[in-house]
């Protein structure tokens, strides 16, 4: 009689169970774990509600909403900001209280929270708002954090 392992007889006994494609079963789900764990433990970038952020050659605050799907930055600011105009990506329609606007959108460098990315922006005039650039989800899901009690 030949002696055999708990653990080979353990080990033999589940593959015949789940079939002999196991081991390319398991290993397939064991590497879409490690993928999903990697990106969990990511480096984040933690910004506040409102930062700091450097456009062209201008600093100035930006408003962090994570409700905006896009971001967007004042007309006057981008003509500030960069000696040549940015050349406009396309044209974007957005509803508006007053009904609709076609509005440029440009790409751009931005350093926001030590960082520095490209990323796109809809132009539009926000004199009337509070600050010149509004920072959106196509920004903030490149790996941002937000932390409300930042200043």
């Amino acid at each position: 009689m030949n002696y055999v392992s708990s653990e080979y007889l353990i080990t033999e006994g589940f593959i015949n169970f789940v079939g002999k494609n196991f081991e390319l079963k398991f290993l397939e789900m064991l590497k879409k774990d490690l993928i999903s764990w990697n990106n969990m433990f990511r480096r984040k970038t933690v910004v506040g509600l409102v930062e700091q952020v450097k456009i062209g050659k201008k600093k100035v605050l930006a408003r962090i909403d994570t409700g905006a799907e896009r971001s967007s930055i004042c007309t006057r600011l981008l003509k500030r900001a960069f000696e040549e105009k940015p050349p406009v990506v396309r044209h974007v329609t957005y509803r508006t209280s007053n009904g609709s606007e076609k509005r440029p959108v440009v790409k751009v460098p931005i350093r926001i929270a030590g960082r520095k990315i490209k990323a796109t922006f809809n132009v539009t005039d926000r004199r009337d708002m509070t600050y010149d650039v509004l920072i959106g989800q196509n920004i903030l899901k490149k790996d941002f954090l937000i932390d409300p009690r930042r200043r």
